[in-house]
């Protein structure tokens, strides 16, 4: 195992114990999970060991509203850099995009829990798509 994957299983594992350690059991969990091709968010309830939902880059769901933002890709466009304040010109953006769908469509989910949420990184540094899918949970409803 390579010195990097080493650092990041500590720096997962920390990140774990400190969801913990302050007590945040009674709150729901977002984990995600990113990748070069996509990603997938789940809300978890820890007390009940359970994921309540999940949704991914796979599911036919997400595929057909990526279908509608593509199809009004320059409304989305616009709407997207005002409210993230985010440059979605260059074309890794439209990874960037997927990620905001995905986080619009938890947040949109979060709203039926009435809970506050502990956003879990799982590891990760808080920028880039992991900034994305926060945003829009934010900013579609969810309590972070």
């Amino acid at each position: 195992m390579s010195r990097l994957s080493k650092q990041f299983l500590r720096r997962q594992k920390r990140n774990r114990h400190l969801i913990t350690k302050r007590n945040y059991s009674n709150r729901l969990r977002i984990a995600v999970f990113k990748s070069n091709k996509g990603g997938s968010v789940q809300i978890i309830d820890d007390i009940k060991q359970a994921t309540l939902f999940s949704i991914s880059y796979l599911m036919p769901e997400y595929v057909e509203r990526l279908k509608e933002v593509s199809n009004k890709w320059s409304d989305y466009k616009v709407k997207w850099e005002n409210d993230y304040s985010l440059s979605l010109s260059d074309p890794k953006s439209y990874n960037m995009a997927g990620y905001l769908l995905l986080g619009e469509m938890v947040g949109e989910k979060c709203k039926e829990f009435n809970k506050k949420l502990v956003f879990d990184r799982g590891g990760w540094a808080y920028h880039g798509k992991l900034r994305c899918i926060a945003e829009a949970i934010r900013r579609s409803g969810g309590e972070i």
